[in-house]
């Protein structure tokens, strides 16, 4: 590289160069220590900070190239066996970057001072430039005094208190907080949600906590960044986080293998010592510290003050602030003074915990990071200790395969606040309850009441006059209503849409005065955002909930509250949303919040007939559905959605290209209906009829493959269709068509064309070699023979607008049956009745379930 400032290293025999000298050994080490912390070895970063710093010291070559070291030049200073010779340019520019000092000489003699200033105690044993030997006796008595101060935990309603580093799961941060960051497109972060695990467990509209790539692992990020800032919402594990480190690092040997010095942990949490630190400071705080943990016997308080100077001066120590947000005193004033402890002592590592949108948090030098939600990994391993500690390891195992079940409910056990309170209950009641709304509200109000009373932190500001729970919880309802109800629905705000909705919502107070109407806005978005977690950045200026779920939780009570006064009010939101699948979730929890949901289900039946009322098409598959399933004597509701679900796949009657959604939805239908019937105890037994139907029909498709030479339908059927059909990879039609006709034989009063079709169509298959010709005719042979004596295989092909409206029709008959099944107040006889009246066609329908009764007002 050209032009570079003249350094030369010499590791064997110490050679002049112009304006050389040898480095102070101690400088040496500094230097090396901030190259490997700060620079993390690399040759490339420390010359680009010279660059960027000493840019007019450049000289530059003609072609603009160019750089004041050399990586080569670095890498011979650094890997030097012995303390290098240097230019004293050289050692400048280092010193500067690397140490802070405004040039080698003043580092030499900072160093002399602090070598005056720290003469040993001789009750202290101290080794070169004053470093504090930790292997003394204290040491492990401090050591043993942490651990017993902060090795338990105990959070909300647990009985014990366990010990921390057992049920400890390791943490990750996002590599860059979310309010700091840019979204290149706010659209992009309004796409599907709800309604399938992947999209449930990932922050509202955040694509950043499902990118792996944005992870990092907590441990990782404290090695190789000695001033930490760590932001997250309450009950995100920053306390956990902190008290682990304060444990692992009280064995100094840990920290020198993590950091290459031996140091011992400090862990300050600053609700109980912000009065001591703002009157004292910091060093006296950490004194205090150290005379309560370490008996007088081992060593005395004034050797103490002399000890924790000594390492504050040398850097031997990691401190660990914790929860700068839960300050009982002005919060700038405890800011004011780490600032002022971070410039005295630069040395010392230093970690802050911080709640989310506390705008006085910013500290200069200091990386920041955000609290990760925990990853499927990290919920389970929690689980399992959590349960194993309490003596429950297999009903760990339940709660993890429970969890799974419901996604609503596995969105939440990313939270690990909400995860212990989960572990409860479930603990407690040995499964969850089928009321999600109500898990909810247990939740929301931990994160609104319970978590802040539980750590005895109190409101800091005047907001509990203005918002009481009550009207936060209002201001939130309100909020996720118009969002959800918003085309497209909406999921984040801008800050300034967040103060037009807060300051239409509290200038109806009767205690909010005018003149301070801004500054109220102003308060209340800061705290509803700082302390309960239920709004977070989600990206820079941009706010949502911490998980979908949450909007549909609170937009859902309100709806339900709304309901309750005047159930008419519902019609139009039942008309508007039913088929939207990110209402889904809301309409499972308005059922179950409502007082009585005897209305809603009622409308919700009429609004999902009235979806295929005008289509004759599906008006005549539902009577072919009705029809079918009385000739095979299994007439009732849950035989019609297992034959619909059947034909979506083998063709009793529609063409089979239907969309997967619909073909989902139609298998959800029956399953519930099948455990409805089994708690009401009525199961209608399958007939040898419909069995016949199914081996004939099976003998069609794959027939019908061979003659339009495509591969096996049933290669992209689901599990469940495989499974209900017995389809195996020995499957074949000769197999069926043997099947049929012993099926066919079976039957009593079958016509005995039927059967004699059967064989003599059995007698003309083609063969495996057949060509598509002979397996198409032969099929449609088949077809005929079906379509005549069974009514099935009419193979109906429906426009893509009556597919558009099936696919509706099922997803909302499924919705309508999960509200039924759900944990809901409502008359049995009118569950029962709706459920029986399921998948008829409109003329099939009772008078008395249809939307001409009176409405409760």
């Amino acid at each position: 590289m050209s032009d570079s400032v003249e350094v030369e290293v010499k590791d064997k025999k110490p050679q002049n160069v112009r304006n050389g000298k040898r480095a102070n050994l101690e400088i040496f080490k500094r230097l090396k220590l901030s190259y490997a912390d700060d620079f993390h070895g690399s040759p490339n970063r420390l010359r680009e900070k010279l660059d960027e710093v000493f840019a007019k010291d450049i000289k530059r070559a003609k072609d603009g190239s160019g750089s004041l070291l050399s990586d080569k030049t670095i890498r011979n200073f650094f890997s030097a066996n012995e303390t290098p010779t240097a230019s004293t340019k050289t050692l400048n520019y280092l010193c500067k970057i690397m140490l802070g000092h405004d040039s080698y000489g003043e580092a030499v003699r900072n160093l002399d001072d602090q070598a005056e200033s720290s003469r040993p105690d001789p009750m202290i044993n101290v080794g070169l430039q004053g470093i504090v030997d930790l292997s003394d006796s204290w040491v492990e008595s401090y050591r043993a005094r942490v651990i017993e101060r902060l090795g338990h935990i105990k959070v909300l309603d647990m009985a014990d208190a366990l010990s921390l580093e057992s049920i400890y799961s390791d943490t990750y941060f996002l590599n860059s907080a979310k309010g700091t960051r840019e979204l290149e497109f706010e659209s992009s972060f309004s796409e599907s949600f709800s309604g399938s695990i992947p999209d449930s467990e990932i922050s509202t509209s955040n694509k950043y906590q499902q990118d792996q790539n944005e992870r990092v692992s907590g441990l990782e990020k404290i090695k190789k960044s000695p001033k930490l800032m760590i932001l997250g919402v309450g009950g995100s594990g920053k306390t956990s986080f902190l008290k682990h480190l304060a444990l692992r690092y009280l064995d100094p040997q840990v920290a020198f293998n993590d950091f290459g010095v031996q140091l011992v942990s400090v862990y300050i949490h600053l609700k109980v010592w912000a009065e001591e630190i703002v009157e004292t400071g910091i060093a006296e705080a950490i004194v205090k510290i150290f005379q309560e943990d370490i008996p007088d016997s081992v060593i005395t308080e004034m050797q103490i003050s002399s000890l924790v100077e000594r390492m504050l001066k040398n850097g031997q120590f990691l401190l660990l602030f914790d929860a700068i947000d839960e300050s009982s005193l002005n919060i700038e004033q405890v800011i004011k003074k780490i600032k002022t402890f971070v410039k005295t002592y630069a040395k010392n590592r230093i970690v802050i915990t911080c709640r989310l949108e506390t705008t006085e948090r910013k500290f200069e030098d200091f990386t920041e990071v955000e609290m990760a939600n925990f990853t499927e990994q990290q919920v389970e391993t929690f689980a399992r200790k959590w349960f194993e500690n309490h003596g429950k390891s297999k009903l760990g195992e339940r709660f993890i395969e429970h969890r799974k079940i419901n996604p609503a409910i596995f969105s939440l056990t990313r939270n690990p606040l909400a995860l212990t309170y989960l572990c409860l209950v479930f603990r407690e009641n040995l499964g969850f309850s089928k009321d999600t709304s109500g898990i909810y509200e247990d939740v929301v109000e931990i994160f609104l009441r319970k978590w802040d009373y539980s750590r005895d932190i109190e409101d800091r500001t005047p907001v509990s006059d203005k918002l009481s729970y009550g009207r936060k919880l209002m201001l939130f309802r309100q909020l996720a209503y118009q969002g959800i109800t918003r085309e497209p629905a909406k999921f984040m705000w801008r800050d300034r849409e967040l103060k037009t909705q807060i300051r239409s919502f509290i200038e109806k107070l009767s205690k909010t005065k005018a003149e301070d109407l801004d500054d109220d806005t102003d308060l209340v978005l800061r705290v509803v955002i700082r302390d309960h977690g239920l709004l977070v950045p989600q990206s820079r200026g941009l706010y949502g909930f911490p998980h979908r779920t949450f909007q549909e939780y609170f937009a859902a009570k309100d709806v339900a509250l709304g309901m309750n006064k005047n159930p008419l009010n519902f019609g139009e939101i039942i008309g508007k949303y039913l088929t939207k699948t990110e209402w889904e979730n809301v309409f499972l929890m308005i059922a179950e919040l409502l007082e009585d949901a005897d209305d809603m289900f009622r409308l919700m039946f009429h609004h999902v007939n009235a979806l295929v009322e005008s289509s004759q098409a599906l008006q005549k598959m539902l009577v072919w559905l009705y029809e079918i399933t009385k000739s095979f004597e299994v007439n009732s509701s849950s035989w019609r959605a297992f034959c619909l679900a059947i034909d979506l796949d083998v063709e009793l009657y529609i063409s089979r290209y239907m969309s997967i959604n619909a073909k989902i939805y139609a298998q959800e239908i029956p399953v519930q209906m099948k455990d409805f019937n089994e708690e009401r105890n009525k199961i209608v037994s399958n007939n040898p009829k419909l069995i016949l139907a199914l081996y004939l029909v099976i003998a069609h498709a794959f027939a019908s493959d061979k003659g339009d030479g495509e591969n096996p339908r049933f290669e992209k059927s689901t599990d469940y269709i495989k499974k209900v059909l017995v389809i195996k990879e020995t499957t074949n039609v000769q197999k069926e068509m043997e099947l049929a006709i012993a099926k066919a034989e079976s039957i009593d009063n079958l016509a005995p064309d039927l059967i004699t079709g059967l064989k003599n169509l059995q007698l003309s298959q083609p063969s495996e070699a057949g060509t598509q010709q002979e397996w198409k005719e032969w099929a449609e042979s088949l077809k005929q023979i079906m379509s005549v004596h069974l009514n099935v295989g009419h193979q109906v092909r429906l426009s893509e607008t009556d597919e558009k409206i099936l696919a509706d029709y099922l997803y909302a008959n499924n919705l309508l049956l999960k509200c039924i099944c759900g944990d809901s107040l409502s008359t049995r006889s009118l569950r029962e009745k709706i459920f029986d009246h399921i998948l008829l066609p409109i003329d099939s329908i009772p008078d008395d379930l249809k939307l001409n009764f009176p409405l409760t007002s």
